[in-house]
């Protein structure tokens, strides 16, 4: 049976399912090469997963792929920031960079729901074997493989796969092979299917995130505005009439 999540979001289970190896009764571990992508970046550091291209004065412009030092996150919709490639400083959009280094995988998708990913997948510009990862909805620290699969019963829909974490810090999707990486995980599904619908083949297609408004964004300055008459006082101030 295919370990889809929506049987082992449901399952009591308090154990792994039993490995395949008639040798040693535990999972295989993936060969590792690479250190967790899970894992936080230095302290104050964060990694530009998006362009973006200054709007107002004060605005730090970066390119994708950008290493910049937080300063200040007393807005935590905009966070002051120093660019480690120009030096310069300024306001950026918190949503456009990562603070882990998973968040810099193009098929790692952070704060979406198992309906927005199936909506995400099923877009068009996706195709079959379009995949992403996303945060569980239901454990912390857990995640979901999402595949777009055909069926040719029902037609086009979207598998999701709980991904298990192991005591040890590691992953696994089957009870056949287990991974010190989510990256690990992705390049061997990528290759072979190994229990799921398919192989993986290319992440969901993403959209840069909507900017969070300034907090000046719909204030209207005092200067563009002529007062006509004065209609009452208050504890709170003075209110007037005008164009």
């Amino acid at each position: 049976m295919e370990n889809l999540d929506e049987i082992c979001d449901n399952c009591n289970c308090p154990f792994p399912p039993q490995s395949n190896n008639p040798y040693t009764g535990q999972l295989i571990p993936y060969p590792s090469q690479h250190s967790p992508p899970t894992s936080p970046l230095p302290a104050n550091l964060v990694v530009a997963i998006y362009s973006y291209e200054p709007n107002h004065d004060g605005d730090l412009g970066f390119e994708k792929g950008d290493k910049l030092k937080i300063i200040n996150k007393e807005d935590p919709e905009w966070y002051l920031a120093e660019s480690l490639t120009t030096g310069q400083r300024g306001y950026i959009p918190h949503n456009f960079v990562a603070t882990t280094t998973v968040e810099t995988q193009p098929w790692f998708f952070k704060n979406i729901s198992r309906i927005e990913a199936t909506r995400l997948l099923l877009a068009p510009g996706n195709k079959i074997g379009s995949y992403l990862i996303r945060e569980s909805e239901t454990t912390q620290g857990s995640f979901s493989l999402s595949i777009r699969d055909l069926d040719h019963n029902s037609g086009e829909g979207v598998k999701h796969y709980r991904i298990r974490n192991m005591d040890s810090g590691g992953f696994y999707i089957t009870a056949k092979i287990s991974f010190d990486s989510l990256k690990e995980l992705v390049q061997h599904h990528s290759r072979e299917a190994g229990g799921l619908c398919m192989k993986l083949m290319k992440p969901c297609q993403s959209r840069a995130p909507q900017k969070p408004w300034w907090q000046d964004e719909w204030e209207i300055s005092r200067e563009s505005l002529k007062l006509e008459s004065k209609l009452g006082a208050g504890q709170f101030g003075e209110v007037w009439m005008g164009e």
